[in-house]
């Protein structure tokens, strides 16, 4: 695992004039370029992009572009020799990669290395809606702010406090710590000019392979904006747009199904459903899926598909989310907070004590960052679990019902190939009893299998064999 990129090699077997198939099962749809290597010194490789897999002036017999359906990633491809199979993604937009292939008909896996990207968030919102504000209240940046700002996308990374990571590391004393990970992308927005459109079509680019999107609407007088705070007619807008997009992916794509007479498959059939569901005005968000159809779906990149959170940016002295903001993002399947970007980038700036003293002033039970990104893993469904030691103590995040094994394969793949148990230890009873000898000692440290579904706060040894 290099640090610009990830790679990973392995022997691929003769094939003799028949098809071979990598199957591989992703936590969620992804770009890759799957390329079939002839020989050790065929070539470099060229830079890699923000979007997944570059590959430029490569001499390969074979270079072919993956095919998503849901969890399966599905290339085909005549090999006639021996080589290598090589995957090359960067680490922002990888999920997994499988090395090395084997037929599917033999009944081998291929084995897997799971890379642990930042989670990814998209903010959108109309030009004049605080959401660059908000954007650089989240990741401490100083991005222009205000109308007629920057075209280009605004991105930060910034690591997830989390409290139980600083008492651990003080437990510990490790050498290395490691927090979780949220990346932010921000792009330009439009005034609201009676129109209804908010954003630019293609800027929408940069957000199609974030995780979650943040709707930010204003709710707050500026002297910069001709119009009146209007934020629940924002957000119908902001949920319109993201409709009206997936309406023309779906009718292209269905057009093109209808031209090859695939519309009866299956792919035809739930696209047909989602440009039913999309044509009443309602979100894909809100369709009632199997787990198998939705993640059959992202590898459309749905935008109104993604989980969606409702940022009401308020002014001084407001309090509270507006009724009808509240029940149109409840009935569209997205949460709402609420806060004041003006008054939280001011309390960014004082230290710790200061802090505590303008949080009492105004009532407000925790900076704004950390409720966001409170609110953003509820809505996600994520949870962090720990590893510790005197070389580290990490976070780990995973989707909540995680079991023990799948949990361990996030760490690395041996340890999901060869998983035996999973020492666990809650992280409330570490910090009563005060040490893992002490847990284990009162009976609370436990010996789980692979079933064992992982709780938030599991501080997690893992026994395997390869």
């Amino acid at each position: 695992v290099g640090h610009d990129f990830v790679q990973s090699r392995g022997r691929l077997a003769a094939y003799q004039r028949q098809d071979a198939m990598l199957l591989a099962t992703l936590p969620h749809a992804l770009e890759v370029v799957f390329t079939f290597k002839t020989n050790a010194n065929a070539g470099r490789f060229g830079p890699l992009n923000q979007g997944g897999l570059v590959a430029r002036k490569l001499p390969f017999r074979h270079q072919q572009k993956m095919q998503f359906f849901g969890s399966r990633a599905e290339c085909r491809g005549n090999f006639r020799d021996a080589g290598e199979l090589v995957f090359l993604c960067h680490p922002r937009s990888l999920a997994a990669f499988a090395l090395p292939c084997q037929p599917i008909s033999t009944g081998l896996a291929p084995s897997f290395c799971v890379a642990s990207p930042a989670m990814k968030m998209g903010i959108l919102g109309f030009s004049g809606s605080g959401k660059t504000t908000v954007f650089n209240l989240l990741t401490g940046l100083s991005a222009t702010v205000g109308p007629g700002g920057d075209r280009k996308p605004n991105i930060g990374v910034i690591k997830v406090p989390d409290e139980r990571i600083d008492k651990l590391c003080a437990m510990y004393n490790p050498k290395k710590t490691t927090f979780a990970e949220m990346s932010f992308v921000d792009v330009a927005g439009k005034a609201p000019d009676g129109s209804g459109v908010a954003l630019d079509v293609g800027l929408l680019t940069h957000v199609r392979d974030t995780d979650a999107f943040t709707l930010v609407v204003r709710a707050f007088d500026s002297m910069m904006m001709e119009n009146a705070p209007s934020p629940a007619a924002d957000l119908k807008n902001l949920d319109s747009e993201l409709i009206i997009n997936d309406l023309a992916v779906a009718e292209k794509r269905l057009d093109r199904l209808a031209r090859e007479s695939k519309t009866e498959e299956l792919e035809g059939q739930l696209l047909t459903l989602c440009l039913a569901h999309l044509e009443n005005d309602s979100p894909l968000r809100t369709l009632d899926l199997t787990e198998e159809q939705e993640l059959f779906l992202r590898g459309f990149r749905f935008l109104s598909q993604k989980p969606a959170l409702v940022l009401v940016n308020t002014g001084d002295g407001t309090d509270g989310i507006p009724a009808e903001v509240s029940a149109y993002a409840a009935d569209n399947g997205m949460e709402a907070i609420n806060l004041c970007a003006a008054i939280e980038a001011e309390l960014a700036e004082l230290d710790a004590e200061d802090q505590a003293l303008f949080l009492s002033e105004y009532g407000i039970d925790a900076p704004g960052r950390d409720r966001f990104i409170r609110a953003a893993y509820h809505k996600l469904t994520l949870i962090s679990f720990f590893t510790t030691g005197e070389d580290e103590v990490r976070a780990w995040t995973i989707s909540r019902g995680t079991p023990a094994v799948k949990a361990g394969g996030k760490i690395h793949t041996d340890i999901e190939k060869g998983f035996i148990r999973a020492e666990v230890t809650p992280y409330a009873a570490l910090m009563e009893l005060g040490s893992e000898q002490a847990v284990k000692s009162a009976g609370k440290m436990g010996l789980e299998g692979k079933e064992y579904v992982v709780q938030d706060g599991d501080i997690c040894h893992f026994r395997f064999n390869v």
